[in-house]
């Protein structure tokens, strides 16, 4: 739980996979097009199956890495806007990043990076 969340979305798309049913992901996916509009998606993963999930769900932005940052190139051509930083560099820096880019902010990463586990 987090108090700035207030709906997480579930796409059953290993359902699908399991059953073997084209069915059943045109349902997941026609119901992930049927959300409420949002102003900004950013996909972190960087995957084919999760940009074009991004670009389903209705919003005035699809944000991503670009093909040279991305860990499936072909995913950039999904987003509306893309960001560039090098893959490999590490996975929470980069995703910062890409946050920082998307939402206009400036995070002290050396916090996130000491940061330790309670």
């Amino acid at each position: 739980y987090h108090p700035d969340i207030n709906k997480v979305h579930i796409i059953k798309i290993k359902k699908a996979k399991k059953n073997k049913s084209l069915l059943v992901l045109f349902q997941e996916l026609n119901n992930v097009r049927k959300l409420t509009p949002y102003d900004l998606v950013i996909d972190m993963q960087g995957l084919i199956k999760s940009a074009l999930i991004s670009k389903l769900i209705p919003s005035k932005q699809t944000l991503g890495f670009d093909k040279f940052s991305s860990r499936e190139g072909l995913a950039a051509f999904f987003y509306n806007k893309v960001f560039n930083y090098g893959y490999d560099k590490n996975v929470i820096e980069r995703n910062v990043s890409l946050i920082e880019f998307a939402l206009g902010l400036d995070v002290n990463k050396l916090e996130i990076i000491n940061k330790e586990l309670k």
